[in-house]
């Protein structure tokens, strides 16, 4: 019931070719961009004993590319000022079963956030960040095991849902958030807090 459109569009955005037909796309179809926010990841499970390297390569650019790729594009495209919010999660700096290709990729995302924030400042854009733990996806939660043990020991009783975090990427967009520049904010209800 709000008003707007959506468009969808297919494509690999670890590709310099596909990012830049988007983002020309963009500035054809509506002249500026206001905000982006950079929310792709997969999951390919393994240990750092035994890294499958190609996985764990894939991971990075799909995590990097976006924003390496697409930030001159990106603040031409946003001649008053914007916001870029990338999505991060708690294997970026905590170790993780199985989460290395992931983990590595959020945490080197996290530093490509901070390292844009300092150069795409003098534009008027802040580049900040939003970390979680597992997210409660309903009945596409993975490892419900898991989950229920993390969700009781939350202390806000739960763990984060999606719109958790779409709430706390709204706040980044806010006007009066233009001071926030090159951020983490944690939107985990309180669990990273417990030892």
């Amino acid at each position: 019931g709000l008003p707007g459109s959506t468009t969808p569009v297919k494509g690999d955005i670890r590709s310099a070719d596909f990012l830049d037909g988007l983002l020309d796309r963009i500035r054809d179809d509506h002249g500026q961009l206001d905000i982006l926010v950079h929310n792709a990841a997969t999951m390919h499970p393994m240990l750092p004993v035994a890294p499958e390297v190609a996985p764990l390569f894939d991971e990075i650019a799909l995590a990097l590319n976006p924003l390496l790729h697409g930030a001159a594009t990106v603040a031409k495209l946003m001649p008053e000022g914007g916001r870029v919010v990338a999505v991060s999660g708690n294997g970026a700096f905590e170790v993780i079963p199985h989460y290395l290709a992931t983990g590595v990729a959020k945490a080197a995302l996290e530093n490509l956030v901070r390292y844009l924030a300092v150069d795409l400042a003098p534009f008027g854009i802040t580049v900040n960040a939003v970390s979680t733990h597992l997210l409660d996806k309903g009945e596409h939660t993975s490892n419900p095991a898991i989950a229920g043990l993390l969700a009781s020991r939350t202390p806000n009783g739960r763990l984060t849902r999606p719109e958790d975090v779409a709430d706390v990427i709204a706040l980044l967009c806010a006007p009066e958030a233009a001071w926030i520049q090159g951020q983490v904010v944690v939107a985990d209800g309180g669990l990273g807090l417990r030892a």
